[in-house]
């Protein structure tokens, strides 16, 4: 594995962002950054969170697409972004000096998700 990418909702993603996933890259999306993955054409192989804020067709498409889900409590210590990280490093595994993760979404206008 060479990239793992987070996927977090702080808002569409930019051209740019998508260009920079390679096509073997295993994405984990963190909550509503599911919606967001999706939107940009992006197949994320794991949604992670409390699941609060993603949208109902976020959901549908995630059962459907048979998604590894970890669903968190709404009352946790560590916020979704937090969850997801772990995921991802979690997913590098042994190859973590290897694998290039990358956080996409993470800017919500003046202040970073989370």
């Amino acid at each position: 594995m060479s990239q793992v990418v987070v996927i977090v909702g702080g808002g569409s993603l930019s051209p740019r962002a998508v260009e920079a996933v390679e096509d073997d890259a295993v994405i984990v999306a963190a909550d509503s950054g599911l919606d967001h993955a999706v939107e940009a054409g992006l197949r994320p192989a794991h949604l992670v969170g409390d699941l609060d804020s993603i949208s109902a067709s976020g959901r549908m498409w995630a059962y459907a697409h048979e998604l590894d889900i970890d669903e968190h409590p709404a009352a946790k210590d560590l916020t979704d972004t937090e969850l997801a990280l772990a995921t991802a490093v979690e997913l590098a595994g042994d190859e973590a000096p290897s694998t290039d993760l990358l956080l996409l979404g993470a800017a919500a206008g003046d202040r970073l998700d989370h």
